[in-house]
């Protein structure tokens, strides 16, 4: 039966973590370039001002989840390079580390663009341009500390050998 091998549950390699990544940045320059532009021809009214401060609260609060999953990533690369003292280009790391690296930069990921639309959404509603991009440079910088330290490969449970 050929089609069942279709739905086996997949899991993500190194390259699609870091074709996320990629994207991630490119998609976070897009948008603040495109929503700066917005801003700067005056296509956004203040239609909720009153709501300003519960988007910037929430912006805030979109943050620190953010700032406790990269404590806990750095440590967990420092315990990486810690215990592997050769890393080059070609190390492949395998087992629990790597399925650790992986969610924590999918979720960090995930975390900084909430906060990227965050901005978008405080700067639709009070077009205060510069309070979104705090949240705008708070997320690319979150982006930009996710970057794939090291090379895995799929570190699932359940892989099968062909």
């Amino acid at each position: 039966m050929k089609y069942v091998k279709h739905f086996e549950k997949q899991s993500y390699q190194f390259e699609d973590v870091s074709k996320i990544w990629s994207g991630v940045i490119f998609q976070s320059a897009f948008f603040i370039i495109f929503f700066a532009f917005l801003s700067y021809i005056n296509y956004f009214t203040r239609t909720y001002p009153s709501y300003g401060v519960y988007t910037f609260h929430l912006g805030l609060l979109s943050i620190l989840p953010s700032v406790v999953l990269l404590v806990l990533f750095y440590q967990l690369k420092a315990k990486i390079r810690a215990r592997f003292t050769n890393i080059t280009p070609d190390f492949i790391l395998l087992g629990q580390d790597a399925k650790h690296l992986k969610n924590y930069m999918l979720v960090g990921i995930i975390l900084a663009d909430v906060t990227l639309l965050i901005g978008v959404a405080h700067l639709i509603v009070t077009t205060n341009l510069l309070e979104a991009a705090y949240f705008w440079i708070s997320s690319v910088f979150f982006c930009l500390n996710y970057k794939p330290c090291v090379r895995f490969v799929n570190c699932s449970v359940n892989t099968k050998t062909a």
